[in-house]
């Protein structure tokens, strides 16, 4: 079947970018292929600070550029991965997929579920007291991302089922076959199979 993909914009998610001026001094930002387009990295720098995703850790960790000091480590679940960041006037933003088991009811879905793109925004204008302020799960294997001004465009896919014969629980023929296509067919919605976003924390 072929993969469902999903492109999103979140307006808002950060807030413009800050003057240089807010820096300790020259540094280099992330290398961007289109002037004004940022792109996530594991590793972003304000020139102040250096934030660092450890994918071995789960966790990102913020160490003051000046002398290398580690001011706060950011304990991320071990059910993410692929976590990528921007960094943009005192947001730091991580985007990924993260992994849960889809149990029992994996059957009764149209769309994967056990994969979901995460987008997570801290404010980090005190860097050893970060803080989160928005956290949005988005069904769907996170691929991709950019960052143009204050909205964050993000690329996710998931694979169409069509429960519970994806299982092959059931043999043609059966009335049970028979009964769960039609209850399939009267279950069919957009709302069913158009990935959703959901927002755990604003």
């Amino acid at each position: 079947m072929t993969a469902e993909k999903s492109v999103t914009s979140v307006p808002g998610m950060v807030a413009p970018n800050a003057d240089a001026g807010t820096a300790s001094g020259p540094f280099s930002s992330t290398n961007l292929q289109v002037a004004g387009v940022d792109e996530a990295d594991v590793v972003k720098t304000d020139g102040k600070y250096i934030y660092t995703y450890v994918g071995s850790r789960s966790a990102v960790s913020i160490v003051r550029s000046s002398d290398l000091t580690l001011m706060k480590t950011i304990a991320l679940p071990s059910s993410f991965a692929s976590v990528e960041m921007y960094l943009s006037n005192g947001k730091l933003v991580l985007v990924g997929q993260k992994y849960t088991s889809a149990g029992p009811y994996y059957t009764y879905r149209f769309f994967a579920p056990e994969t979901k793109t995460i987008v997570a925004v801290y404010d980090v204008t005190t860097p050893e007291s970060p803080k989160l302020e928005r956290y949005n799960q988005i069904d769907g294997q996170y691929r991709d991302s950019r960052l143009i001004g204050t909205t964050l465009y993000f690329l996710s896919t998931t694979d169409l089922r069509l429960p519970p014969i994806y299982t092959m629980k059931y043999a043609p023929g059966d009335a049970a076959f028979d009964a769960a296509i039609t209850k399939i067919e009267n279950n069919f919605s957009l709302k069913n199979v158009v990935p959703q976003i959901r927002e755990a924390r604003k």
